[in-house]
């Protein structure tokens, strides 16, 4: 069963009066702080019956008429607070409304007719002049008790009923448990005191003018509404024959909204929608027209926003009426509305709850959504059933973000960080995200070199993205240069379609290096926050914190968790120009090779460039593995003659080298610990190595059914001389 706004209605309506008539005044000066006024057995009107204002001595300024026109100014300002904020007052402004009143009230009040502003001055000088015409301070003031008195019996519920504001007070008070929270604790459950102080001696004369013209404007505002032809119960009644009464409470508060934002001729029209509503859902009808008046509410304010005129705002709100004529359900006719705000308006109203999810309208009971049926009817290339990422602008917020529909009924995505206030409400424009405008809204990526990792620069920036046909390309720079190389580019062979995790858009693509292997990369980007890149580690996709080119190579440093860091080398032009080499030679061991066919030594490798020079001298284990696998290329190139030869990634395992028919496969290994390269360690440490790449290789033939030559090329640096020498062992298939 839903949460009907109406039963709080009921069940709060005393509450309510105090809390309205506080907002009323809210920011005056005519709170009056006396004690015990938050007690709720105080909000009682039968408290007036024991006014205790006879005999003051400010009683004698009743016969004042010069008092007497400041009271009236108090009263007229009170009513020109109170009336507009009342169904009453849209009734005394609208044509509109007053010839709906006179349809459906088969007695209407006198007021009707001649106008309520006319009615209230008049009640206001027919008890000055009765209190004027007594000649009697003392009988005066009894006048002024005498009308207090007769709105004693009355139900402070009425007031409540005819005004917009009272179940947002309701529902204050409930949620909190407390009066004080709800209201300043003033004017209704102290009208007494009102008039109490409007005849006390010690209060100044202008303050107690502006007491009993407030007190005043509300007992004839009372009467006016449960006195002999009160409008309240008739009213009602009304409501019972249109089949609003139920939703009155849930719907008022919007039709105040939009007669305030618009015209009363709008939130006339308004109701008139809502009363078709009402009389095709009977069943439903709070719901129903709960949803509506929401959703053209949201509507209004789309339409304000786009600069259309109240003429232009009447006639969309009037167009809803044929909407409710045809609905074929409950939601017909906020879905137009919804459809006019996106159509003519561009955006799209919705609010947050407290699991941070988009939404439509709730009664706290049950919830409405956006439809995948209507992103389909407004958003081009939107197809219900089909998983799409989606670009969602934050109009209010500046804020654009990515977001994903999983192919369901409906669309609920969650906001992003800065929108996590629940309650709040924003403005949305949606569009199907393609791959070029997700690459083209990319950021720059600055990256550092945080690690301290040597041969690679301190800082690297990912400048821009674009995108031709299938082809990725990223301008990136680097501080400082590397072998001449400030600018580079990366460019890569990007998936069709975008993909979705854990609330993050991306775009997988590959990078392929000059020996035709590709290497998995990803752009994470929701839109809003920081992008970043990942490498393929392993089963999931490690975050890239620096990248670097030299000319030959492209080098993606990740990291997959903790402080282990990756490098990933793509080679952008084949390594043998790094390098010279001296003849080769067969021979050149003076200890025996278990497993060698043939053995072959090159006495001198000159590396070309700095940066490779460095890396033998003072590189890592990575490095050194690099240096060696570079090295054997350089030598399966030019000496061995091989052609199509393939480099894999060192630290990855297996063969290190093959070539495209696999007929050949190569270990490298690169020497510099200068320990173990000591003249009284070099022939074991030498043959120990070989011994482990010529085991290495075999394990590649039993792998690579089609090799049947292996090299294992081992590279060393001299510690005297700082020459590189390399050992080529070759090996057959048994």
């Amino acid at each position: 069963m839903r949460d009907d706004s109406s039963v709080k209605l009921r069940v709060g309506a005393i509450v309510a009066i105090v809390l309205y008539l506080t907002w009323v005044w809210q920011g005056s000066n005519l709170c009056i702080n006396l004690s015990g006024t938050s007690d709720p057995s105080g909000l009682k009107l039968t408290d007036l019956s024991n006014l205790k204002i006879d005999g003051s001595s400010a009683t004698s300024d009743l016969l004042n008429t010069t008092y007497w026109n400041s009271v009236y100014v108090a009263y007229g300002n009170s009513l020109l607070q109170i009336l507009p904020n009342t169904v009453i007052g849209l009734i005394n402004s609208s044509n509109d409304w007053r010839t709906w009143s006179f349809r459906n009230i088969p007695s209407p009040p006198p007021w009707l007719s001649s106008g309520l502003a006319q009615y209230m001055q008049e009640q206001f000088f027919f008890v000055r002049d009765e209190a004027l015409a007594t000649n009697n301070a003392t009988l005066a003031a009894l006048t002024i008790k005498g009308l207090a008195t007769s709105i004693a019996g009355f139900s402070l519920a009425v007031l409540d009923f005819v005004s917009f504001n009272g179940i947002t007070a309701i529902r204050t008070y409930l949620e909190t448990g407390s009066l004080l929270a709800a209201f300043c604790a003033t004017s209704p459950s102290q009208l007494g005191l009102l008039y109490n102080q409007a005849f006390a001696s010690n209060v100044p004369r202008e303050m107690r003018a502006q007491y009993l013209g407030n007190a005043l404007a509300l007992t004839t505002v009372m009467i006016v509404l449960a006195g002999k032809d009160g409008f309240a119960p008739k009213f009602q009644d009304a409501l019972n024959r249109v089949g609003l009464a139920d939703a009155w409470g849930t719907i008022k508060p919007y039709l105040s909204r939009i007669g305030g934002a618009v015209s009363a001729r709008a939130s006339m029209l308004t109701f008139a929608v809502l009363e078709k509503l009402a009389q095709k859902f009977p069943q439903d009808s709070t719901w129903a027209t709960g949803l509506a008046a929401d959703r053209i509410e949201s509507m209004v304010e789309v339409l304000r926003d786009k600069g259309l005129t109240n003429d232009a705002i009447e006639h969309k709100i009037q167009g809803l009426v044929q909407a409710a004529n045809n609905a074929a359900d409950d939601s017909g006719v906020a879905d137009a509305a919804d459809r006019v705000s996106y159509g003519d308006g561009g955006a799209l109203k919705v609010k947050i709850d407290r699991q941070n999810r988009i939404y439509l309208y709730t009664d706290r009971g049950t919830m409405s959504v956006v439809t995948a049926k209507f992103l389909q009817d407004e958003v081009p290339g939107f197809e219900v059933h089909t998983a799409t990422s989606l670009k969602v602008t934050y109009l209010e917020k500046g804020i654009t973000f990515y977001h994903y529909y999983t192919g369901g009924d409906n669309w609920v995505p969650k906001v992003p960080e800065e929108l996590r206030k629940s309650g709040d409400v924003v403005s949305i424009k949606v569009s199907v995200l393609t791959r070029d405008d997700f690459v083209n809204s990319l950021p720059k990526l600055g990256l550092s070199n945080d690690a301290g990792i040597r041969f690679l620069p301190d800082r690297a920036e990912l400048k821009s993205f674009s995108v031709n046909g299938d082809t990725l390309r990223i301008d990136a720079s680097q501080t400082p240069a590397l072998e001449g190389v400030s600018g580079f580019v990366i460019e890569g062979h990007a998936s069709e379609a975008l993909g979705f995790n854990k609330g993050i858009t991306y775009l997988d693509f590959e990078v392929q290096d000059v020996f035709g292997h590709p290497r998995a990369m990803r752009l994470d980007y929701d839109g809003h926050d920081p992008m970043y890149m990942g490498v393929l580690s392993g089963p999931d996709y490690s975050p890239v914190f620096l990248v670097s080119s030299d000319g030959t190579k492209l080098r993606f440093v990740s990291n997959s968790g903790g402080s282990e860091t990756e490098v990933a080398t793509i080679y952008l032009k084949e390594p043998s120009g790094l390098y010279a080499l001296t003849e080769m030679r067969e021979g050149g061991l003076d200890f025996t090779v278990d497993g060698a066919y043939r053995v072959y030594s090159i006495d001198e490798v000159n590396p070309l460039r700095q940066l490779e020079h460095d890396m033998i001298d003072h590189g890592s284990t990575y490095d050194l593995g690099r240096i060696g696998a570079e090295i054997a290329y350089t030598v399966a190139d030019r000496k061995l003659n091989l052609k199509n030869i393939i480099l894999e990634e060192p630290s990855r395992g297996g063969k290190d080298l093959y070539t495209a028919d696999r007929q050949v496969v190569i270990q490298a290994r690169m020497l510099a610990d200068p320990n173990d390269l000591a003249p009284a360690k070099l022939k074991s440490t030498l043959g120990g190595q070989l011994s482990d790449l010529i085991g290495k290789l075999k394990e590649d033939f039993d792998n690579n059914h089609s090799a049947h030559i292996g090299y294992a090329i081992l590279s060393y640096l001299d510690p005297s001389t700082k020459v590189v020498t390399t050992i080529i062992v070759e090996v057959l298939r048994q």
